[in-house]
């Protein structure tokens, strides 16, 4: 069995968890998802549904992901990013594919998750203001509603820091 890499811990932090966090938040909107993660967190778990919900959580991290590309990578850092003549510098070059694939799993992997839970995290807010609105007070409300921008402020800035960060050392290795 391979062991776990940064590859995979990056490609579950990039996919799996945004959309596992999405797919949790539409709990609040949709009983049949109520019912799945109740199911799935109680005695009746079972192989099967434990792969239905982690294909399920993959399915709406890849929607998420073509979200955060849109916004993040085509709209917010369009003026950073790579070319087509960067990814030919690699070329044949295995140091340099060996370089671009670490810095990809190091610092892209993260601008993925930062992104996609900008995209997750406001679902969750909404299903669980929703549902709770009239048990909780003014402000209860206003606190959480601060916490939330905050955090949600702070991850978009990770976001397109991480982005950056992943360009400007993924053109240095092309270029290097």
């Amino acid at each position: 069995m391979k062991d776990i890499t940064s590859t995979t811990f990056g490609l579950l932090i990039a996919y799996l968890l945004p959309g596992m966090a999405g797919l949790y938040s539409l709990r609040y909107f949709s009983t049949n998802i109520k019912d799945l993660f109740k199911a799935f967190t109680g005695t009746n778990a079972n192989v099967g549904l434990f792969f239905l919900v982690i294909f399920l959580a993959i399915t709406f991290g890849l929607i998420i992901t073509a979200l955060r590309w849109v916004v993040y990578e085509c709209i917010l850092c369009k003026s950073m990013s790579l070319t087509n003549e960067d990814y030919e510098a690699i070329g044949i070059n295995k140091e340099k594919l060996i370089a671009f694939r670490a810095a990809t799993d190091e610092i892209y992997r993260y601008h993925q998750f930062f992104g996609g839970m900008t995209f997750a995290m406001p679902l969750f807010v909404a299903g669980w203001f929703i549902r709770n609105y009239n048990s909780i007070c003014d402000a209860r409300i206003l606190c959480y509603s601060v916490g939330f921008i905050a955090i949600w402020i702070v991850l978009v800035f990770a976001a397109i820091v991480s982005y950056k960060r992943y360009v400007t050392h993924s053109k240095s290795i092309m270029g290097g």
